[in-house]
């Protein structure tokens, strides 16, 4: 039997690029992130920056992690940290496609209907 020999450790805000790429790798293939960035150019360009504003809080609140140097990692945002909802909607408007737009809205508007009300932990795929 092998063992496995994997390292969990927080990631810091040195790892945070690094982190990111492997985040824009692993959501290539999410059906809502490619139904937004139909274009595969635009989804290159613009997710990482998705990325950075929804999620990059987690590399200051010490609730980022990754494994093995980056070759995945987990971002969560602990109770009462969010996300920069500002930043969010100006890549949104910046990058997609005027045609998606009004569903993109409609979307978060019933992720955030539907969100719970109490402190709750945020993981970085839990768009609203």
């Amino acid at each position: 039997m092998t063992r496995n020999s994997s390292r969990v450790a927080t990631a810091g805000p040195a790892d945070m690029e690094p982190l990111i790429s492997v985040m824009v790798l692993a959501f290539a293939g999410d059906p809502v992130a490619r139904w937004m960035y139909r274009d595969p150019q635009r989804y290159i360009a613009y997710f990482g920056r998705f990325i950075r504003a929804f999620a990059g809080k987690a590399f200051s609140s010490g609730t980022a992690w990754c494994i093995d140097g980056n070759l995945g990692g987990a971002l969560w945002l602990p109770p009462g940290v969010k996300p920069d909802e500002d930043a969010i909607a100006a890549i949104l408007d910046e990058s997609l496609p005027r045609d998606v737009m009004p569903d993109v809205n409609a979307m978060f508007a019933e992720m955030v209907a539907y969100h719970p009300r109490t402190p709750h932990w945020v993981p970085a795929d839990d768009w609203h």
